[in-house]
């Protein structure tokens, strides 16, 4: 897809596709469609927009970079700690917690990555989220 919105863009007819892909991003999990459309919105400061698709592509697969995306974007909006916390919860109560640890790593919290670390040793030696 980033080929296409190329042309698109290229010829100054991205403003065009957009819609077309709002639509077809509620029908498939195509990560590059979501990517590029929030990239469009951030770039014209539409950070509200923007932050709405970073959310959902962290949601669809947490990853730190992702996180990285939603932080700045929510920062940018002022809204970063409130959200932090929601996710932070989130991420406890589905026990993600190798997701955990690296944003505590990632935030310099050592304590609180070691606690994470603990946790998900903790629900592999009782038989929970077991790789196999």
């Amino acid at each position: 897809m980033p080929t296409l919105a190329g042309v698109f863009r290229k010829h100054g007819c991205d403003r065009r596709l957009e819609p077309l892909l709002g639509k077809r991003i509620e029908t498939t999990r195509v990560d590059g469609l979501v990517e590029w459309l929030k990239e469009r919105y951030a770039e014209r400061g539409e950070l509200a927009e923007a932050l709405v698709l970073a959310q959902r592509l962290l949601e669809q697969r947490p990853g730190l970079d992702r996180y990285r995306s939603v932080r700045e974007l929510s920062r940018q909006l002022g809204g970063w700690q409130a959200l932090r916390s929601e996710l932070l919860a989130k991420w406890a109560a589905a026990r993600q917690y190798g997701m955990l640890t690296d944003i505590h790593l990632e935030e310099g919290d050592i304590d609180l990555a070691l606690k994470s670390v603990r946790q998900q040793k903790q629900v592999f030696s009782h038989g929970g989220d077991q790789l196999m």
